[in-house]
């Protein structure tokens, strides 16, 4: 199937038909009488016109309806996007009437066109009869030439669409062919170079250059929508959303599952970054799922608060809360704030649970890179979120012991501000933070070494503030703000370790470390010790009996 010989041939014999009828028309009525026959063809093709572009206003609500109704039987997840997201449904009726419009046009003018004859006839009874007086040569030449014009009007009221649609299919075919929505497998394999050469061929840039191109731009604008630009939009959406579906969101905070959120910053976000429309309905599905999560409820077959492990299901309502406010004009940010915040989260979790675990066998090193990737996905407008969902995490498990509100403090406080360097100076932070945990952990304080901690955190500017505002004394006070209880063996070895360095310490280091030195306190047990078993004799009334040998029964 050739294409574009397909739509030359029935363009040029559309033309060349009416072209020879209009002559013939010509030389037999005249002037006048071609005259007003043109009058009719303009009066159908302007009353077309007018109706066709009413129509799709007047018929909105009853559209609207159909496409509802058509939404509720199209299952309970198309219903619930339909009712979350009434932009969804304008998006969805506004491109419909786009597309119809110039169809609309074309059959209208084919129904009015015979109509308006009995006009035409109406007229040519004040006019002589052509027996009395003949129509002059002069007569029949203007006429041709007044047929010929009603004639190009015909045909350009009969193309329009197929011109139009023919220049839309071959700018959108790609991103169909790209998008997966249609198998093109079946398809000609030069489908896409035959519609663009189509498109391009004289007979189709004949029509548009008479004013074909005009009408079908005012008829598929009619709805308030750019039908190209909306198209475009929604055809790099859909391999956005078909990527999506093979995310398994439920296993985001299994730590035996690596779930990959890219094709939301990578896919979704580009998508409709450039889209009002789409930015419009993407704040409205997300608001409303935000406030369904908020509450514990399940929004599009998915819960995201029951994905959590319990002792972790107040961890996003920060994020959440964000989210049900989301609007058009902060949706992508807001939708990629929530994704690295998850994604950093999810990291923390897993982070958090070898920090606690005493079966885990993870070395400080290993901790270390873990610590340094959580940071890496740390962003200025995630920042926040993640340290209300590190606090919460370290509080709500206690995987610190007695130092977990102290350790929160300082974790939180270092986030926003850890967020805004490079990748090289994160590691440094990661550094500091992790061995800050791990030596106030009941499970890791054995694997790290006082100087290491002291090393570290003098290396974290971004620790060193935090200590130093945390940790000084204020004015009237006899201790500071946050303590960090320790053994009486590790007070020991701590002291030894700030006193060493101590010695070539910078006076801002001084500072830190005498800060650090404040925060330090020895805990008191808040359970006994228990002594170590001791192996006890058997109590045995008797005297052993040895092995083979029989006692007398009394």
């Amino acid at each position: 199937m050739n294409i574009q010989l397909i739509s030359n041939i029935a363009i040029a014999a559309v033309t060349v038909i009416f072209l020879i009828v209009g002559i013939v028309w010509g030389l037999k009525r005249g002037v006048m009488r071609s005259l007003f026959r043109l009058v009719t063809i303009l009066a159908a093709a302007v009353i077309a016109y007018f109706i066709s572009m009413g129509l799709t206003t007047r018929f909105y609500p009853q559209i609207q309806v159909a496409v509802e109704t058509l939404a509720t039987k199209g299952g309970e997840l198309v219903a619930e996007f339909t009712n979350a997201s009434p932009s969804a449904v304008d998006f969805i009726v506004n491109l419909a009437c786009a597309l119809v419009a110039p169809l609309l046009y074309t059959l209208l003018f084919c129904i009015l066109r015979p109509l308006l004859w009995f006009v035409y006839a109406a007229l040519c009874m004040f006019l002589p009869s052509k027996k009395k007086h003949p129509v002059s040569g002069l007569s029949r030449f203007l006429g041709v030439a007044v047929s010929t014009v009603g004639c190009f009007v015909i045909v350009i009221s009969l193309l329009m669409p197929m011109a139009g649609y023919m220049k839309l299919a071959s700018g959108v075919y790609s991103d169909v062919k790209a998008s997966g929505v249609v198998s093109t497998e079946s398809m000609p394999a030069d489908l896409e170079e035959q519609l663009t050469t189509a498109a391009n061929a004289k007979s189709v840039g004949l029509v548009d250059k008479l004013g074909g191109e005009y009408l079908f731009s005012r008829l598929s604008t009619a709805s308030g929508v750019d039908i190209r630009a909306e198209l475009d939009s929604l055809l790099n959406l859909i391999p956005a959303v078909m990527r999506l579906s093979e995310i398994n969101f439920e296993a985001m905070f299994d730590d035996s599952e690596n779930v990959d959120l890219s094709p939301i910053k990578d896919d979704l976000i580009p998508a409709v970054d450039n889209a009002e429309e789409l930015k419009c309905i993407l704040a409205e599905l997300l608001a409303y799922a935000g406030g369904k999560w908020l509450r514990d409820e399940t929004a599009f077959g998915f819960d995201i608060k029951a994905s959590l492990p319990a002792e972790y299901e107040g961890t996003l309502d920060a994020v959440l809360v964000r989210l049900e406010k989301t609007t058009a004009a902060t949706v992508t940010t807001d939708l990629t704030d929530l994704v690295n915040t998850v994604e950093t989260i999810a990291d923390t979790y897993t982070y958090l649970y070898c920090v606690g675990d005493k079966s885990n066998t993870m070395t400080q090193e290993e901790l270390q890179g873990a610590m340094s990737d959580i940071l890496k996905g740390l962003t200025p407008g995630s920042a926040e979120l993640v340290s209300q969902a590190v606090t919460s995490t370290l509080v709500e498990n206690a995987l610190v012991g007695t130092n977990t509100g102290a350790i929160a403090d300082l974790v939180s406080d270092s986030l926003t501000e850890i967020a805004t360097l490079t990748d090289e100076e994160k590691e440094a932070e990661a550094a500091a933070i992790n061995n800050l945990i791990s030596y106030t952990s009941s499970v890791r304080k054995d694997d790290v070494k006082p100087e290491e901690v002291v090393d570290t955190l003098l290396e974290s500017q971004t620790v060193q503030n935090v200590i130093q505002d945390k940790g000084t004394i204020k004015e009237g006070e006899t201790e500071p703000e946050t303590k960090i209880a320790v053994s009486e063996k590790q007070m020991t070895a701590m002291e030894a370790a700030i006193a060493e360095k101590e010695l070539t310490a910078t006076p801002e280091e001084l500072a830190t470390l005498e800060a650090l030195r404040n925060m330090l306190y020895v805990a008191t047990p808040t359970t006994p010790e228990t002594p170590p078993e001791t192996e006890t004799e058997p109590e045995t009334s008797e005297t052993e009996t040895p092995v083979g040998e029989e006692t007398e029964t009394p």
